[in-house]
């Protein structure tokens, strides 16, 4: 059949109206024409498919009553302006199906108009199936939803910059960290030339991204807007264009400051401690020899008292008394170790309460009076009448017995020495001067350490452990105080103290 007689015949020819019927007619969309009051005059193929059902049931019924309960009153009221509507108006409906599912369709319904653009009493509607898409919509604005809530809620910094160094985005959290008020505030930053960066460049920042395309846990120092230092955790991505081009960074930031200050205490008390146990078995080493020695005199002195019938009077009470005097300076140092000892574990009881200090100066000064009379020395005091402090009266009178002590041991015959208080605000200052032979520079370092053997006899010939002034220095540390010395060999020393006044 040549064109001719396919244009001539019939069977293959459509006119311009069956066309459009046609089409209308096998649309995928669900197309229906109806009266004002809803009553269906037309349904299409798929219409009538998608409620199982048949044109001829179809036409005559309500198309209102294809609607679920609650949505009708709502589609009834759209439909009762239908009349004046000019241009067409679109409806989001739900549309039960037989089935018991419903699906959610768009409905472009507009005015059905003759040649002459009179309405002719129907309306149109246009149905499009949009179930898909308004969950995926959904979807996406729970997603938008839940980013939001991290974005604006998550206690880690995030931010977006522009390799210009232009801040596009900064979260709370972010803003919050760096000391900033408002985000606006925080824009007006220049990344480039004074961004957060304190000891890692911008440059090296970018050249490292743009290599990498991502930065993982990097551990910088970053400013705040007052100036100060945070330290950080930053993990970055670079984000391209279809070139390659880096069109921003994108970043998360956790400020470990915390961490770092906690972290760094832990090293700094685990290097102590090493030190400490270092310094200690060096001390025990010292104390155990200092315990030793004597006894090879003590042992030899003994056996000859025991053996020696032949000493006289005078000969046997100067061993006895010896052996007295090298005894009680062991049990001096035993007492004095095993107080040091209970200082160290924590075990030693610290009890400050409210006391009068110069009373217990005095008394201290009282029970040594003996010692400062045997020496001829004059003691003075400079005190006020009262001065009222918490401190622990037995470790306080322990350090005042310990220092003029050895002011006493180390000044000569008819010396002097002076004891002084005073106070200001925050602390009271004790001192224990004398005139005494005095203390070299090499000495003074080593007074104060338990790692090192200092000890030396007093001008008549007196011994000591050295062990007295690292007991005073573990006691005022325990009352929050400092202890030091001045001293210069031949012109004496001054011993010194401080208390806080309050608790």
């Amino acid at each position: 059949m040549n064109e001719n007689e396919l244009n001539s015949d019939k069977r293959f020819t459509l006119s311009h109206d069956d066309w459009f019927s046609s089409v209308i007619e096998n649309s995928s969309a669900l197309i229906s024409r109806f009266l004002p009051d809803s009553t269906i005059t037309y349904a299409n193929q798929i219409f009538c498919k998608y409620f199982s059902t048949t044109k001829e049931k179809l036409i005559g019924k309500k198309w209102i009553d294809l609607l679920p309960e609650n949505d009708k009153v709502r589609v009834r009221f759209i439909i009762s302006n239908f009349n004046s509507m000019m241009e067409p108006i679109s409806i989001q409906n739900e549309l039960l199906s037989p089935d018991g599912t419903t699906r959610i369709f768009n409905c472009v319904n507009s005015l059905i108009k003759d040649k002459n653009g009179k309405f002719i009493g129907e309306f149109q509607s246009i149905g499009t199936d949009i179930t898909e898409q308004k969950k995926a919509e959904e979807v996406n604005k729970a997603n938008e939803e839940r980013y939001k809530n991290l974005f604006n809620n998550t206690p880690i910094g995030i931010y977006r910059t522009t390799p210009e160094g232009e801040i596009l985005l900064a979260n709370p959290a972010l803003i919050k960290m760096l000391g900033y008020d408002t985000v606006d505030e925080l824009k007006k930053l220049k990344i480039e030339s004074n961004g957060f960066y304190h000891n890692y460049s911008r440059k090296e920042f970018k050249e490292r991204i743009a290599k990498e395309n991502e930065i993982i846990a990097l551990e910088t120092e970053w400013n705040k807007k007052d100036s100060s230092i945070i330290f950080v955790r930053e993990s970055a991505r670079a984000f391209r264009n279809a070139e390659g081009e880096i069109l921003y960074y994108e970043g998360v930031v956790e400020n470990i400051t915390e961490q770092k200050r906690v972290m760094t205490a832990l090293e700094d008390s685990e290097k102590k401690l090493k030190e400490s146990n270092l310094t200690k078995d060096k001390f025990i080493s010292i104390i155990a020899h200092d315990l030793r020695s004597p006894f090879q005199g003590l042992l030899g002195i003994s056996k000859l008292l025991i053996d020696d019938d032949e000493l006289t009077l005078e000969e046997r009470l100067n061993f006895e008394s010896k052996l007295y005097n090298e005894l009680k300076n062991q049990f001096n140092l035993l007492d004095s170790l095993l107080l040091w000892s209970r200082a160290q574990r924590g075990v030693i009881d610290f009890k400050p309460e409210k006391n009068n200090l110069i009373s217990d100066i005095e008394e201290s000064v009282a029970l040594l009076n003996p010692s400062i009379n045997k020496k001829n020395l004059t003691l003075k005091t400079e005190l006020p009448p009262s001065l009222f402090v918490y401190y622990d009266r037995n470790m306080i009178s322990t350090v005042f017995r310990n220092l003029i002590s050895n002011a006493v041991k180390f000044t000569k015959q008819h010396g002097e020495i002076i004891i002084t208080a005073t106070s200001n605000d925050n602390e009271v200052i004790c001192s224990v001067k004398d005139n005494g032979i005095g203390i070299s520079e090499e000495n003074i370092k080593n007074l104060f350490r338990i790692d090192v053997q200092h000890s030396s006899r007093g001008t008549d010939d007196e011994s000591g452990s050295g062990f007295g002034l690292i007991i005073c220095s573990e006691l005022i540390e325990k009352h929050r105080g400092r202890i030091w010395v001045e001293s210069k060999l031949g012109s004496g020393s001054v011993f010194s103290f401080t208390i806080p006044i309050n608790k």
